[in-house]
């Protein structure tokens, strides 16, 4: 049961890799975390912790760094899987006061298969204060839809938008600021009124240029792929709130990490802007499961 594909000495080394990564990345924003339920560690478990009949869970490293604290995880599975965490994951950490600090981000690599690591603010957490690692996988997910369209003008666009992303349920999904140029963008959002809950969201813009058909499209980094210039792209992370980044795609049906410098900054003009958004909003139970962080070792930074 307890195995793990990449091997005992690989994804030791993959965890550091890991960890590394997350170092290295400084652009992650905080989020807050969904309400926090009742978590006891009194009967907890020695090895893996369990989150479904095919997964475990277990705390492998915890390092310091300036004003943030990292937590590196492996996902264990049966042999012949993939040990792969859903995104919709909701992460906090268990104080021994009793409260809970809602993570910032979690990071995963190709380059280190079975391997997360989980960001949390460090300002005022020390490690000798830490009970446990809290995870709360989704319970229920609902898929949104929304477009907007923008009349003949210049690229690069900014807002304001012309209305929200998506409403449902109660809950509305907004933008906050947009750009979007011939070289790509940015598309800052925001979820109100959805308390508890956490959205993963994608756009693609379009357009086309006076006298030529071609239709240019800017999408989600993710769709450009693993290249050997881009270590992490991250997968997408369900959150509250957050920026969205939009690359111009060299060939929108087959993507490379060229796309990224491709494109005009601009002006340029436009027939008209096209901007379809499609969400995944995730609900989470009050309670978590806590993992124990007793005995992890700990990374100098």
């Amino acid at each position: 049961m307890r195995t793990l594909l990449a091997g005992a000495s690989g994804l030791a080394v993959g965890a550091l890799l890991a960890g590394a990564l997350a170092v290295a990345f400084d652009g992650g924003e905080s989020a807050d975390g969904p309400a926090a339920g009742e978590v006891t560690t009194s009967t907890a478990p020695d090895g893996p912790v369990a989150l479904s009949e095919d997964l475990r869970i277990e705390p492998a490293w915890l390092l310091e760094r300036r004003d943030r604290l990292l937590i590196g995880v492996h996902i264990l599975s049966e042999p012949g899987t993939t040990p792969e965490l859903p995104s919709s994951a909701a992460w906090s950490l268990l104080l021994d006061d009793g409260r809970e600090v809602p993570f910032s981000a979690d990071y995963a690599s190709f380059l280190a298969p079975g391997v997360v690591t989980v960001e949390f603010p460090g300002d005022g957490i020390e490690p000798a204060d830490l009970e446990a690692l809290v995870v709360r996988p989704a319970t229920r997910s609902l898929e949104v839809t929304g477009t907007w369209e923008v009349p003949a003008g210049e690229l690069p666009w900014r807002g304001p938008p012309p209305g929200p992303i998506a409403t449902a349920e109660g809950f509305t999904l907004m933008a906050t600021d947009v750009r979007i140029g011939d070289d790509g963008g940015s598309i800052e959002w925001q979820l109100f009124g959805a308390s508890g809950r956490r959205t993963v969201l994608d756009a693609e813009a379009s357009w086309t240029v006076p006298g030529d058909d071609l239709r240019r499209v800017a999408a989600a980094e993710y769709r450009i792929g693993d290249t050997p210039l881009q270590l992490s792209p991250l997968r997408p992370n369900a959150r509250w709130s957050g920026s969205l980044e939009l690359y111009r795609l060299d060939d929108p049906q087959n993507p490379t990490f060229r796309s990224r410098w491709w494109g005009d900054p601009g002006p340029v003009t436009i027939d008209g802007l096209t901007v379809e958004f499609r969400a995944t909003v995730y609900e989470y139970a009050d309670d978590g499961i806590p993992v124990p962080l007793a005995g992890i070792p700990r990374i100098a930074g």
